[in-house]
């Protein structure tokens, strides 16, 4: 073996490490090339930002009020659906956004399996509900269909 400097300087102060054998340890299993790999991946330092830009990047829009005109052609069109088996009916409804202000709008056609206007209900025959306070506009499509 060489003899060691002590200088920080020399770039020879770590030769006489060179030859000696790898320490493989009697407890612990060596680890995979995979596991070895992941402790030099690189991390995020900001956990969660991504997540954020594009959750400020999601639009939302805010619900029109309807006009009492509106809503007395909406009250017409559910009177004469409550009175039909089974229209086929196009909604217009807002659903709010559980994160930010505002929310969308969502349009549904389909046959209307019933109506409940004391739990404020609308449900069709793909068995999806729709709130009746959410609704912005109804239309009848097709007047009767049998539901067998």
């Amino acid at each position: 073996m060489r003899s060691v400097s002590k200088g920080s300087e020399d770039p020879h102060r770590y030769d006489d490490m060179l030859d000696l054998p790898n320490h493989r340890s009697g407890t612990h299993r060596p680890l995979s090339k995979q596991q070895r790999a992941a402790q030099f991946l690189p991390f995020s330092a900001l956990s969660g930002y991504e997540d954020g830009i594009e959750e400020s990047q999601r639009l939302t829009i805010q619900r029109n009020v309807l006009s009492s005109e509106q809503k007395e052609e909406m009250d017409l069109t559910m009177q004469k659906i409550l009175a039909m088996d089974h229209p086929e009916v196009t909604v217009t409804w807002f659903e709010d956004d559980l994160f930010k202000d505002g929310g969308q709008y969502h349009t549904k056609t389909g046959i209307l399996r019933r109506v409940e206007p004391s739990t404020g209900r609308l449900m069709f025959a793909d068995r999806t509900v729709i709130w009746l306070a959410s609704v912005d506009d109804i239309r009848i499509v097709k007047e009767e269909y049998r539901l067998d």
